[in-house]
C-alpha cells in the first residue's frame, strides 16, 4: 500500500509539473476512487475489512470507476484546470504539502527523463 500511495503521489506531481512545463497541453491527475479490484480483493482479511469500513458506501465497481477518467477525457478544455487533481466525480481537490512540492516534482521529472533515456 505504501508503494501504491507513492505511485499516486507521483501521478499527481507529474501531471502538475507537466502542466507547468507545457501549459499548452492540458494535464490532470484523476483519482478513480476506491474500486473493487484485485488490489483490494487480494488484501489480507483484516486489511480488506479496513478498506471497506473506512469507505462505506464509496467502493465502486470497475465499470463505475471509469467515470472520472471519462469526464476528464471528454470535458471541454476551457472547463479543465491544467495540472488539477480530480477526485470522483469531477471534484477538483486542493493539493496537499507533498503534492505541491516543486522539489519532489523536479526530482521525479529528472528521474523519469533519465529512465526514459
Amino acid at each position: 500500500m505504501l508503494r501504491y500511495g507513492q505511485c499516486k503521489l507521483a501521478n499527481i506531481l507529474y501531471a502538475c509539473d507537466l502542466a507547468r512545463r507545457y501549459p499548452n497541453i492540458t494535464t490532470v491527475s484523476v483519482h478513480r476512487g476506491v474500486i473493487a479490484t484485485g488490489l483490494v480483493g487480494k488484501l489480507s482479511p483484516l486489511n480488506k475489512r479496513l478498506v471497506y469500513l473506512t469507505n462505506l458506501g464509496r467502493v465502486k465497481s470497475v465499470a463505475d470507476g471509469t467515470w472520472n477518467q471519462r469526464w476528464a477525457a471528454t470535458q471541454e478544455k476551457a472547463k479543465i484546470v491544467n495540472g488539477a487533481y480530480c477526485e470522483p466525480f469531477a471534484i477538483l481537490e486542493k493539493h496537499d504539502k507533498e503534492s505541491k512540492s516543486e522539489k519532489l516534482a523536479e526530482e521525479l521529472w529528472e528521474w523519469t527523463q533519465k529512465e526514459l533515456e
